[in-house]
């Protein structure tokens, strides 16, 4: 059976993956706080969170990933049972939000 962090690791994988071989992908996918900003595309807080610039980029970070994730994982799954799961997942997704708070409001007018 998959765990989460497994899950995370093959969704931003492909992703990346898609989005190195589709520059338009990628575009639409990268955090730029002048769109979020001017055109409203909030996804953005979210999308560039699963793709990565280059491969190498990509391999550090799930490398990292893979041996801490679990550790967080199973501390929260064994503490909390299957509500350890949805804290884990909304951790991870807060975490890419988050990382980003100061360069938008850095870059917001910044084209």
């Amino acid at each position: 059976m998959l765990n989460i962090t497994t899950i995370i690791i093959i969704i931003t994988c492909i992703t990346s993956y898609m989005a190195l071989n589709n520059r338009t992908m990628m575009y639409k996918w990268l955090f730029v706080p002048v769109d979020i900003n001017q055109k409203k595309q909030h996804w953005r807080w979210l999308s560039h969170g699963f793709i990565h610039m280059d491969y190498m980029h990509l391999i550090v970070n799930m490398f990292t990933l893979f041996f801490f994730g679990p550790y967080l994982e199973n501390y929260l799954v064994n503490k909390f049972n299957v509500i350890g799961v949805i804290i884990f997942v909304l951790f991870y997704l807060l975490a890419i939000v988050v990382s980003s708070i100061y360069s938008y409001y850095k870059h917001q007018k910044n084209y």
